[in-house]
């Protein structure tokens, strides 16, 4: 039985360490957490109360190292209260600043009442007033019955394909077009946390036997896919093709996972037309939404 009121004391994680902190974390930083020590970009500071874990603070500079990440800020619910959420993050503060970082920033979920909790810390230790980044929500299966979502009829000479059977020369093909004329923003990157992506619902998209798009999927848990990048080629837009690979995507995963499960996407924050057809025409779906929220400290001007 631990003692809330025992008095705390911060220490460097280090490796052998991690897996004291690892369920202070997110699942998908507990690797990285695993890295402290060998890894110098990764930084984590924990709280230790006797001989339990309280807090941790994970954090990773960019490779330029001007700027330093918070990847995850955890304080366990029976040690709330007492100031160590400050503490620690006040403590990677010391070590970014040590190691040259220019700025901090932090990018979050909104999720009552500890959002108000975090944001209230925040703007006490002089970071900026976090501004809204995404959209983020789920959708439920009652999408495919609506009205307006029907599968459009594609012309021959377009062809939808699981992205797990893409082949190396059209992988070659796509990359090297990219590095000569950046046909596709990088956010939207197929190749993007390709040892997760869902085989499931990953497609790609052919026209006239040379790839023009993809819709690239990753599962969250059992029962949710986020639907991670949706792109089609700027000379194709007007033929409904986003329709088709979203209408495909949606359909094998009710038959993969089931009907019970969770469509998940984000909406960038300035795609103001993206926004307004997702209150028109999703809004009725949507089982869950939320915000994504960013937030950064300036520790020093850049010389």
């Amino acid at each position: 039985m631990t003692d809330s009121h025992e008095p705390h004391h911060l220490a460097r994680v280090h490796r052998w360490s991690a897996p004291l902190f690892a369920p202070l974390t997110f699942p998908r930083f507990r690797a990285r957490l695993q890295m402290v020590g060998t890894d110098h970009s990764v930084m984590a500071v924990g709280a230790v109360c006797g001989d339990h874990a309280a807090g941790l603070v994970l954090g990773q500079h960019r490779p330029d190292g001007s700027v330093s990440e918070v990847l995850s800020l955890y304080v366990a619910p029976s040690y709330r209260g007492r100031g160590i959420g400050t503490a620690l993050l006040k403590e990677l503060e010391a070590v970014s600043t040590a190691r040259g970082c220019q700025r901090m920033e932090l990018v979050y979920v909104e999720k009552p009442p500890a959002t108000h909790a975090l944001e209230h810390l925040l703007l006490g230790l002089g970071w900026q007033p976090p501004q809204v980044r995404m959209v983020l929500c789920k959708v439920d299966r009652k999408v495919l019955q609506a009205s307006w979502f029907t599968k459009p009829n594609l012309p021959p000479e377009f062809e939808v394909f699981p992205w797990c059977d893409l082949r190396l020369d059209e992988r070659v093909e796509i990359e090297r077009s990219q590095r000569e004329c950046s046909w596709y923003p990088e956010s939207v990157s197929p190749f993007q946390d390709e040892d997760t992506q869902e085989p499931a619902t990953s497609l790609g998209l052919r026209y006239r036997g040379a790839v023009a798009g993809w819709l690239i999927t990753h599962r969250l848990d059992a029962r949710t896919v986020r639907y991670t990048a949706l792109f089609v080629r700027e000379d194709l837009r007007g033929q409904h093709c986003w329709l088709a690979l979203l209408h495909e995507a949606l359909q094998r995963q009710a038959q993969a996972l089931g009907l019970q499960s969770l469509g998940s996407f984000g909406v960038h924050a300035q795609n103001t037309s993206m926004l307004r057809l997702l209150d028109t025409y999703l809004a009725p779906y949507v089982a869950e939404r939320r915000e994504s929220r960013g937030t950064f400290k300036v520790l020093r001007e850049p010389v």
